[in-house]
């Protein structure tokens, strides 16, 4: 009989998987499992089984930590999606989607529905667009349209850049989702984290979180929206480094989903994507008032002996007359450490403390 052999990741920056025998116990793919790894003992996460292996003096698993996969196919499958679009290994994306409190030997209190696959549904062809709401109430209400009718079909994941929005979206959804609500973010305790890790596994769910929540997406998953996309704070400023965006849109297409973007104004990115129609547009088209560009180049400023282009001031004269209060914003060029007038070479004083204006 063939040994059975599990090819194993860590949470290392180690792009490779190590090759260990199954001793005793059922391991399958997605399996948390116990072995040693450089004299150390490690939680790995199984990759593949097969019966051959090109290393000899193979050590043994020491113990399978569940009896149940903690990651899926699907998931692996993704994890190596992004490998292809980031320099990361396949452990350090993968140990992404497991909570942080399993990233140890730690066991899962509950074993329902962890294993179960959701049927596979026919979509529709897949949404992408950007939400111009007046403002961040209004796009909330378009957001829990959407989510009544995402929930028919699947769990909707409602990605927000602070713990604030969590706690305003809270407030402004529970009345409409209270049985589907579920929370998942850093501020939780390990044990509230890992209990709402495995209800967003049964059912139906909205999920409320902020940039990692993503990578814990259940499989039943169908639709994402990505509230104040301009946010910085949606880029993981350490490794590995992403940014939600470009995660969030990879998923989408590798599940065939919607996504949907919101904020008061789109990125470059976004904006040059809804140029191109990879993303449509929608929402309340704002009217813009009336801006007059002027052109420096054409007016000479050192041969009319001015700083001061004569739209400007004109403008600057109608409204002292008509007592109206003006504020200047001009952006400092040079070194110079005061104002003087080209025609007199008077220069201007504060009024009050006598320093000389820049």
């Amino acid at each position: 009989m063939r040994r059975r052999i599990a090819r194993v990741v860590f949470n290392l920056g180690v792009d490779k998987e190590f090759d260990y025998y199954i001793s005793r116990g059922n391991v399958d793919v997605g399996f948390r499992v116990w072995v040693e790894f450089n004299h150390k003992r490690r939680v790995g996460l199984v990759t593949k089984v097969t019966s051959t292996s090109s290393v000899r003096n193979l050590k043994p698993i020491l113990e399978a930590i569940d009896n149940f996969p903690t990651i899926s196919k699907e998931h692996l499958k993704f994890a190596k999606l992004l490998k292809k679009n980031y320099p990361y290994s396949l452990g350090e994306l993968l140990f992404m989607m497991i909570p942080p409190p399993l990233r140890r030997k730690k066991r899962i209190p509950s074993t329902d529905s962890l294993s179960s696959a959701f049927p596979h549904r026919g979509r529709k062809e897949k949404n992408i667009c950007f939400i111009r709401g007046k403002n961040f109430l209004e796009r909330v209400k378009l957001y829990r349209k959407k989510i009544e009718e995402k929930l028919k079909e699947g769990s909707v994941i409602l990605c927000l850049p602070t713990f604030e929005y969590v706690e305003k979206v809270k407030e402004l959804l529970s009345n409409f989702f209270s049985k589907e609500l579920i929370f998942l973010h850093s501020y939780q305790r390990s044990k509230e984290f890992l209990s709402s890790w495995v209800k967003l596994k049964r059912g139906n769910k909205l999920i409320l979180g902020m940039r990692a929540t993503l990578f814990y997406y259940p499989l039943n998953l169908s639709c994402i929206i990505l509230e104040e996309e301009a946010s910085p704070y949606y880029f993981h400023p350490e490794k590995p480094y992403y940014h939600l965006f470009d995660i969030a849109y990879l998923l989408s297409k590798f599940k065939n989903i919607d996504f949907i973007l919101g904020g008061d104004y789109p990125t470059l990115n976004t904006f040059k994507m809804i140029k191109e129609g990879k993303i449509s547009l929608k929402g309340r088209e704002r009217k813009l008032k009336h801006v007059e560009v002027v052109r420096a180049k054409t007016f000479n400023y050192y041969k009319h002996k001015t700083i001061v282009n004569p739209l400007l001031k004109e403008l600057l004269r109608k409204h002292l007359e008509e007592k109206k209060r003006i504020l200047i914003l001009y952006s400092r060029k040079g070194f110079a450490s005061f104002i003087k007038c080209l025609k007199c070479g008077y220069i201007y004083m504060c009024p009050k403390c006598f320093t000389p204006l820049r």
